[in-house]
């Protein structure tokens, strides 16, 4: 009993070791297995992280984002980063034609936008400032078009031609670019940029604006409403005409003195008032003869409104009470001081003129040639039925919009030439003629419609109008706000 009692523990315990083992294999197995199904896993999750990768990379490098994605939304529009950059082209271009004369001053167009400063010192550049001027396009356009879609509103047989024609003009700038129109498209406006794309931009853009012009031209003001908002709101549609000439007397350090300079600019003041003669004969002994001042038109400012004079001066130029020949001085910062001959005020109180227009531009910017197409489209209309139909299928046929239309035209609106023609008092309805431009290589084929609304209430009741639209627009746009989409600003063109 002893040796089998002492043989049963060893039994047992070799039961137990064959059992532990068992169990340490079984254990490693499931290790193994758990090891290879998490390596497979693993290999999966890479080969689709990479798919997945490449698939973004190829889609990011691709046009797809530019269209199947949101740079803004507003109401329940979802705007995509290509309907985007026709926004923003068309803003910078726009700033461009309105602000043609300062361009070069702010902006290098040998530079990407975003890489000049608006406003450094809250870190904005002129591409997030064409940028927000986009989106309130944006927001206002598709409210408006909203609201025309809403109230049938419908393009008349004209505004489609209008449409038309703007899409023809692309071939006109397409053949100047040696492109195509898609190439011109592209190479504009930015990525993924098309015709067809282009065609809904300016259908959406075109329903808007004609649905807004027509709200405005249903609204009417009397004289006397007119007459009264001018005389109380003057400086914002007056302008004035002076000279202006800054004093600078430097130090023996070549430092601007101040106090030299305020007396001297006093004493010119003083010398030349109600004498415009001495005023430039003074300025220029002051400049020296090599100087821009030796020409009397260097220190000639035309039809400055009050915002654009300097803040200093704005009131003493607008005062009423001002009379031609006066003359006053003023700090001009660490420059030294002007000297200021006042010459008039425009109070627009003339008739505008309403004309049709053809503008006729050499390729190469030939003036002669330009002169002598303009000649030759004169001739093709006297050899017609010479009717105001008849020139305005000309017009339209040789690329002016509306047939060449232009109401209300005011002074300063045409070239030098172009002006001098139409506002002519001998002028005539049905007059004709072909001139050729001052200010640029162009030249313009007129016809004289005959004269149009007084200019300055012609000016007070359009901003009567405006004022108007702006108050009914915001009551469209309500609470409904432009909200940026992250993913797509990113794709949008902002060159």
């Amino acid at each position: 009993m002893t040796k089998k009692g002492k043989q049963e523990p060893k039994k047992r315990k070799a039961v137990a070791s064959s059992s532990f083992i068992t169990s340490i294999r079984k254990d490693k197995e499931q290790e193994k297995r758990k090891a290879k199904k998490t390596l497979l896993i693993t290999c999966v999750c890479i080969l689709i992280a990479g798919a997945l990768l490449a698939g973004w990379a190829f889609l990011s490098a691709s046009d797809y984002f530019c269209t199947h994605s949101a740079a803004a939304r507003v109401k329940n529009h979802s705007v995509t980063p290509v309907m985007f950059d026709y926004f923003y082209r068309d803003a910078y271009s726009g700033f461009c034609q309105q602000y043609l004369d300062l361009v070069s001053v702010y902006l290098d167009t040998t530079k990407p936008l975003d890489e000049q400063w608006y406003d450094q010192q809250n870190n904005v550049t002129w591409a997030d400032y064409f940028v927000d001027l986009a989106e309130s396009s944006i927001q206002r356009t598709y409210c408006l078009y909203d609201a025309a879609e809403a109230n049938g509103y419908t393009l008349t047989a004209a505004d489609e031609k209008a449409l038309s024609d703007t899409e023809a003009n692309l071939d006109t700038q397409a053949k100047k670019k040696s492109t195509d129109r898609d190439g011109y498209i592209l190479s504009y406006y930015g990525r993924g940029c098309t015709i067809d794309t282009y065609r809904e931009y300016i259908r959406i853009v075109r329903i808007a604006d004609q649905y807004e012009a027509q709200y405005k031209a249903k609204l009417s003001y009397t004289q006397d409403t007119i007459d009264t908002y001018y005389e109380s709101n003057r400086t914002s549609f007056d302008t004035v005409n002076y000279r202006i000439y800054s004093v600078a007397v430097k130090d023996d350090a070549g430092n601007v003195d101040l106090a030299a300079s305020e007396a001297k600019a006093e004493q010119i003041a003083a010398d030349s008032r109600n004498d415009e003669e001495k005023y430039l004969s003074l300025i220029e002994a002051d400049a020296g003869p090599d100087s821009a001042y030796a020409s009397g038109d260097y220190s000639r400012r035309d039809n400055y409104s009050y915002t654009y004079a300097p803040e200093n001066l704005a009131s003493w130029l607008f005062d009423t009470s001002r009379q031609a020949g006066d003359t006053t001085s003023a700090a001009n910062g660490d420059n030294g001081w002007y000297v200021v001959y006042y010459l008039s005020l425009n109070t627009h109180d003339y008739d505008t003129v309403n004309l049709r227009v053809i503008e006729v531009a050499d390729y190469y910017k030939d003036a002669k040639n330009a002169l002598k197409s303009a000649n030759a489209l004169l001739k093709q209309y006297t050899s017609g039925e010479q009717t105001e139909d008849a020139f305005a299928a000309l017009a339209d046929a040789n690329g002016a919009a509306d047939g060449g239309s232009r109401q209300n035209v005011s002074l300063g609106q045409l070239d030098d030439a172009a002006e001098a023609w139409a506002f002519d008092a001998a002028r005539q309805p049905g007059d004709t003629a072909a001139v050729a431009g001052t200010d640029s290589a162009s030249s313009y084929v007129l016809y004289f419609c005959g004269t149009g609304k007084n200019c300055r209430s012609w000016f007070v009741e359009e901003a009567l109008r405006d004022s108007a639209a702006e108050d009914w627009v915001s009551s469209l746009i309500g609470s409904d706000r432009l909200r940026e989409g992250g993913l797509g600003m990113k794709y949008v063109t902002t060159k």
